[in-house]
């Protein structure tokens, strides 16, 4: 059998009586001096509790000395499910939805290094928060108590070794499994495409192995502390569309570009890319069948020292874009096309934002919660100051940013259409009032607050100069 081949592989899962699996663990190959290669491969045995290995050599003479032997571990497998699936012989050969509709999953073996790392990342951050001053929080939001965060130091510091786990890796979604799930092509439904096997050392020996590198496990861990003395865009090649590589380089150098704890601001705005269908029940009540997806399409970030723009970009879906929401998104069909000098891929948008998250910055802007979800990124929330939180009241409806620009600042904004740019700026003016209240004290704040709450409900949350 081999991947990509659908007759191979049905051809094994016919004949698979003993429930093996079609996908070895461990592969070891061995060059023989006469010109012969064996293969190997660990197999499960019969009554199930050991293993055993099986080897294949090119011709039946194994007589020749060994020149090289090298041992592969399975690492990585990228499989392609498919959505409709029909049982028994019957093919799908007619029905090309059915034949190449799907999507892909990755199946891969973290090393407990990346563990380890988050662990530290953890104690580091929890330990900050004790030591950090409440009275000074930048984010206006945060009620959390110190002992909290030293519980949470104890309780990583107690934990176990990490290990080396598998994980599935499903669109947005991220489960905990093992290798089995990984080898396993018995079913109908999932087809091997990409396969990923790792030199490892044979015997348990440190002796040579082709390919295989020894790695410092302490090199993982340390590896946030050296990020600090790089240039980001360099060593990611991060450049704007419009640009020359490392032109951008000239136009925010290091020295000038926001480092840890500096605030910028930034706003999103998002296109569907797959619309949400439901039905109604009996009861009268909605029932959700797809959940709808978004995908983004521009991101505004700026420099909130200066108020210089810093990333301003439209962003390449990587799926048909269904609905552009112009109306809430302020996005046309025009902004997306590829002549579109400042237009980037997603993955550049991703990395350009990743580089402001590890660096320290602070990002400023209105309902970043969602915004940061959609686009599948963590953000410490030590590194988050929203808006929409500061100015909101338990079990009460969160406030709108037009309607906190023109109750607080008394500007309409958003009168045509939306801008990325306009609402980061506005975001970040708004937190300002919300430090200027703060200063005042906390009852003036509540009182502003309160405030709001009456003249939204008395207006029915209608834009009006108040």
């Amino acid at each position: 059998a081999k991947a990509g081949s659908d007759e191979c592989l049905n051809v094994w899962r016919q004949n698979n009586e003993a429930g093996g699996h079609w996908l070895p663990e461990f592969l070891e190959i061995e060059l023989k001096d006469d010109g012969n290669v064996i293969v190997s491969e660990e197999v499960d045995s019969i009554d199930g509790h050991e293993r055993a290995w099986k080897s294949w050599c090119s011709s039946g003479n194994r007589s020749g000395e060994k020149i090289v032997k090298a041992r592969y571990q399975l690492v990585s497998v990228v499989s392609f499910i498919r959505s409709t699936c029909q049982a028994g012989n019957d093919t799908v050969e007619n029905d090309e939805v059915n034949r190449h509709g799907g999507h892909y999953v990755l199946h891969c073996k973290v090393p407990h290094q990346y563990e380890q790392r988050a662990r530290s990342h953890q104690v580091d951050e929890a330990q900050r928060c004790v030591s950090d001053d409440q009275s000074t929080n930048i984010t206006l939001t945060s009620d959390v108590p110190q002992s909290i965060f030293s519980e949470r130091c104890e309780d990583i510091e107690s934990m176990s070794k990490p290990m080396d786990k598998w994980h599935l890796f499903n669109g947005f979604v991220v489960n905990e499994t093992n290798v089995e799930d990984a080898r396993a092509f018995h079913v109908a439904f999932k087809e091997p495409c990409l396969v990923q096997y790792q030199a490892i050392p044979c015997n348990n020996s440190s002796e040579d192995v082709p390919g295989y590198i020894q790695k410092d496990p302490s090199l993982s861990v340390v590896a946030g502390e050296c990020e600090k003395e790089l240039d980001y865009f360099s060593r990611f090649n991060i450049t704007n569309s419009s640009l020359a590589p490392r032109q951008i380089l000239q136009i925010h150098p290091p020295s000038v570009f926001p480092s840890k704890g500096d605030l910028v601001a930034i706003d999103t705005e998002f296109v569907s890319v797959q619309p949400e269908k439901s039905t109604i029940t009996a009861s009268g009540t909605k029932k959700t069948l797809t959940e709808g997806r978004s995908a983004l399409a521009r991101v505004s970030v700026i420099d909130c020292r200066s108020g210089k723009i810093i990333i301003d970009d439209y962003v390449l879906p990587q799926e048909p874009v269904v609905d552009y929401l112009t109306r809430f998104s302020g996005i046309k069909p025009e902004d997306l096309s590829k002549n579109r000098s400042n237009l980037i891929t997603t993955r550049m948008a991703y990395m350009k934002l990743r580089v402001l998250v590890d660096i320290g910055c602070i990002f400023v802007g209105h309902g970043l919660e969602k915004d940061f979800r959609v686009m599948n990124m963590h953000v410490p929330p030590r590194q988050i100051v929203d808006t929409v939180n500061i100015f909101h009241q338990p079990n009460r409806r969160m406030i709108s940013l037009r309607f906190l620009a023109n109750y607080l600042l008394g500007c309409d904004m958003q009168q045509e259409t939306h801008c990325s740019v306009e609402d980061a700026r506005m975001a970040y003016e708004i937190y300002l009032s919300a430090l200027e209240m703060r200063k005042q004290g906390q009852g003036v704040f509540d009182k502003l607050l309160n405030e709001i709450y009456d003249f939204g409900r008395k207006s029915d949350w209608k834009i009006g100069m108040a």
